[in-house]
């Protein structure tokens, strides 16, 4: 054998040992495949919640791509979804989700070199869920060997998500495809409860379709669930974005939870409500198709648990259902005003929503110059002053004129703002705040007027004074003049200025000795329309000379008896329905505020109206948050005293004092 041809066997030689060290390296590697997703089997087939499972996924992932990160979304097929997990479930947006979803379902590996978006797809064809990698070397094809259709890990996937989607199939309502009153606990507790520690806003629409009975009466009950689905369906594409979910309550009752400001939750709404009033719904009237159309009614109630409590996942639906009363209550009001309509919780909001409607009218479609917009709007709005805010209004009606497309939102915008401020809707020009023209017509016309009306349930210590409309309005106008808070309604020779009995005494005395009004008697609590009339301590009255509560049905004769001294009660048939019954006792005056708080609660309760012993009855077992939050407020701290009917304890703490809705 020559030298040449021992060269070529020694070469052939190396080529096999190459070959040979490949494939062994090819063999280890395949092993340790093999072992990781051993390993992941036996992982996957040990746990017992989702939140582990995605774990699992994302570290297998990551040893099987040798890459730096590996994130696993979960696809949510109710809600259209995706989801990930971290300390709470971070719920995608919609242009995050959208592009999640197109791996998804076109089913290949979108390499981006340092990212790498990998689909789980089950030897059925079936997609399971998605991964997002990344590695700062960038990926090869090899990285993706353990992810191909049908693999063993795709198949262990498969049976390890299928727990989860089973799971949400029992969390979801089978009619209206919404979240149940189980999937409302699992979020509050997954999502939401993260949110609001993390200081995320978050909003409560409750949704109560109009009228529903009638449609059930009327077409029956298929028709009727024709139309919740119809109703769901909108909302549900409403709750599309990120955290953002829909649920069915019982009946025609559906709420949403929307992680955003309360303004926008407002806007989202009303054009949610816009949607389904214009939604047609096709059902059978006997053998006849019937296009139906119907309304909803919304009350919207931003969520804002106490700051000095941490929510956890034990108390999370306790605070839900605090703000989901007051939700209620709007929704309530809602329907009370006519239907088909949204109503804010807090008036507050509502200013809010009609700055944020408006900034976008005049932002002509650039939402970037929004927020400056809206400030410079509220500025005008909040300035008191009547000339401020008719310039915003100018701007408004300004650009509806140069753009007739948008002319008759601004109307109504305005038309809105306007009752929302207190201020005459202008026709032409604004010379003159409402209290202006009151003081000319208020006493030549029975109806009602009121100015600053938003402020009487921010003015502490109420202090009444009885005077006629010129006579208020002079009053007003200094008010104004010196920065005095105050609020008034105008009716004739009936006319009140209510201002703060305590901080500004001297303005009333000066006022008293400038107007010479006459001694106040004791308004009615009429400025609010949500609140019984019954008689208002002021310092006119001491707590112990409180006239008694007089039924509006009572005759004249009977009015003229304010000098009864014996216990009076409001709320009296309410007593006896109350369960757990416990006694906030207290003064009268006290309990008058007590009485008013609770009612604005919703809060079931009683009162007895006696001097130094009158006291206020409610739940001490339901309204325990109630309770602790009256407890708690410096004004009637030191003035209250609970006691459970059949127990002398005071009431254990609640873990969470609301805001008192």
């Amino acid at each position: 054998m020559n030298e040449q041809e021992i060269k070529e066997m020694l070469d052939r030689i190396a080529a096999l040992e190459s070959k040979n060290a490949a494939l062994e390296n090819k063999f280890i590697a395949l092993e340790k495949q093999v072992d990781t997703i051993n390993k992941f089997v036996s992982a996957i087939t040990e746990s017992q919640s989702i939140e582990t499972t995605m774990n699992e996924i994302e570290s297998v992932a990551k040893q099987l791509t040798d890459c730096d990160k590996a994130t696993f979304y979960c696809y949510d097929n109710a809600g259209d979804k995706f989801f990930s997990h971290g300390d709470y479930r971070n719920w995608q947006d919609t242009q995050s989700a959208d592009e999640l979803k197109k791996v998804f379902v076109g089913q290949k590996i979108q390499n981006k070199q340092k990212e790498a978006v990998i689909p789980l797809v089950t030897s059925k064809g079936k997609s399971v869920g998605v991964i997002v990698a990344e590695k700062e070397k960038g990926f090869k094809k090899s990285d993706f060997e353990g992810f191909k259709k049908g693999s063993q890990m795709m198949n262990t996937v498969e049976l390890a998500l299928k727990k989860e989607f089973e799971h949400q199939g029992r969390i979801t309502d089978e009619l209206t495809n919404l979240k149940n009153r189980q999937g409302l606990n699992e979020y509050l507790k997954n999502t939401l409860c993260g949110n609001l520690n993390d200081g995320q806003p978050a909003n409560i629409v409750m949704c109560d379709i109009d009228h529903f009975k009638a449609v059930n009466d009327t077409y029956g009950h298929e028709a009727g669930d024709t139309i919740l689905k119809g109703v769901a369906a909108v909302l549900n594409d409403g709750t599309r974005d990120g955290a953002d979910c829909a649920f069915r309550m019982g009946g025609e009752e559906m709420v949403l939870i929307l992680n955003c400001a309360p303004e926008k939750a407002v806007d989202i709404a009303e054009r949610l409500r816009v949607q389904i009033e214009n939604t047609v719904h096709t059902v059978m009237q006997g053998d006849t198709p019937t296009e139906v159309k119907v309304t909803v009614s919304m009350g919207v109630c931003d969520i804002r648990p106490n700051i000095n409590i941490e929510i956890t996942p034990d108390n999370i639906r306790e605070v839900f259902d605090g703000e989901l009363c007051a939700a209620d209550q709007a929704a309530y009001r809602a329907k009370n005003n006519g239907r088909n309509q949204v109503v804010s919780y807090d008036e507050r909001v509502n200013k809010a929503y009609l700055t944020y409607k408006a900034a976008e009218i005049l932002c002509g479609g650039n939402s970037e110059t929004i927020p400056k917009i809206k400030d410079s709007i509220v500025t005008c709005l909040e300035s008191k002053n009547y000339e401020m805010f008719y310039s915003a209004i100018d701007a408004l009606q300004d650009y509806a004129a140069k753009n007739p497309q948008v002319s008759k939102a601004a109307d109504i915008l305005i038309s809105k703002i306007c009752s929302a401020y207190g201020y005459d809707t202008p026709e032409a020009e604004h010379t003159e705040p409402t209290f202006d023209k009151a003081e000319r017509t208020a006493e030549s016309k029975s109806e009602v007027k009121y100015y600053n009306k938003d402020e009487y349930g921010k003015i502490e210590n109420k202090f009444f004074l009885n005077v006629t409309a010129a006579a208020a309005y002079k009053i007003a106008q200094k008010a104004q003049a010196e920065g005095i808070q105050f609020s008034v309604k105008y009716n004739g020779d009936k006319s009140v200025v209510t201002l703060d009995g305590e901080r500004d005494k001297p303005f009333i005395d000066s006022v008293k000795k400038e107007f010479a009004p006459p001694k106040p008697e004791q308004p009615a609590f009429t400025v609010e329309d949500d609140f019984p009339a019954y008689d208002v301590p002021t310092e006119e009255n001491t707590v112990d000379d409180i006239p008694p509560y007089i039924p509006p049905n009572v005759s004249a004769e009977q009015k003229q008896q304010p000098e009864r001294k014996k216990a009076t009660f409001y709320n009296r048939e309410e007593y006896k329905d109350i369960q757990n019954k416990t006694f906030i006792g207290t003064d009268a005056k006290t309990a008058y505020d007590i009485s008013k708080f609770a009612e604005k609660s919703g809060v079931q309760f009683s009162a007895k109206f006696d001097g130094k012993n009158s006291a206020v009855t409610v739940d001490g077992v339901k309204s325990k948050g109630f309770i602790e939050t009256v407890r708690s407020i410096s004004a009637w701290s030191d003035k209250v005293q609970i006691k459970a009917a059949k127990s002398k304890e005071q009431l254990t703490p609640s873990k969470n004092t609301n805001r008192g809705r």
